[in-house]
């Protein structure tokens, strides 16, 4: 499984250039787009287009918030939640999980810590993607950390997503295709 973020480094025509170029070498890649980026990159590849967060709110009262409702309509199959540049607490977690598995919506959890995915794995989620804040832009992979890869996790669909980001060279015009590389262990 390979996960590919794209932040908020591209937009519009770029975005989608960006995507098709992957879908071309990764076709079975996942992205996780900005919500603008939703609808587009859907429509114009094959690939598995994720949220990069979404609120646990209902239709209704919620101005300025991204409802799992609005981005599966967009063409999500699914939602980052809990990323580490967007932390929400526990409860928002739950029911976030709640929310994506009534809409048939993939949700992979983030967190940054062992104890935290212990008590996510009984909400179902997709996938646990940890990233050890120590590792988080160091360039370091998950590999040289034995008791973090011997730890007996999985999700209900097998998947258990050891993080790093590469470090990566501000020389580049557009950000790398792998802006996190994401490995998995089942």
């Amino acid at each position: 499984m390979i996960i590919i973020n794209f932040k908020n480094y591209q937009f519009g025509s770029h975005a989608v250039k960006l995507a098709k170029k992957i879908q071309k070498y990764l076709p079975n890649a996942i992205l996780a787009v900005p919500t603008t980026e939703i609808f587009s990159i859907a429509k114009k590849t094959r690939l598995k287009i994720y949220a990069q967060n979404i609120n646990p709110y209902k239709k209704g009262r919620a101005t300025g918030f991204d409802l799992p409702q609005a981005v599966k309509s967009a063409g999500a199959s699914g939602s980052l939640i809990n990323h580490s540049e967007h932390k929400i607490s526990m409860k928002e977690i739950k029911e976030a999980v709640k929310i994506c598995h009534s809409l048939f919506l993939k949700v992979i959890v983030c967190t940054s810590n062992l104890s935290k995915a212990k008590k996510i794995l009984p909400l179902h989620p997709y996938a646990i993607a940890f990233e050890d804040p120590k590792l988080g832009g160091s360039g370091k992979t998950i590999t040289k950390f034995e008791n973090l890869i011997s730890a007996p996790l999985s999700t209900p669909a097998g998947i258990f997503i050891f993080c790093f980001l590469p470090s990566i060279s501000t020389s580049f015009v557009t950000p790398p295709i792998a802006s996190e590389k994401l490995m998995f262990r089942t």
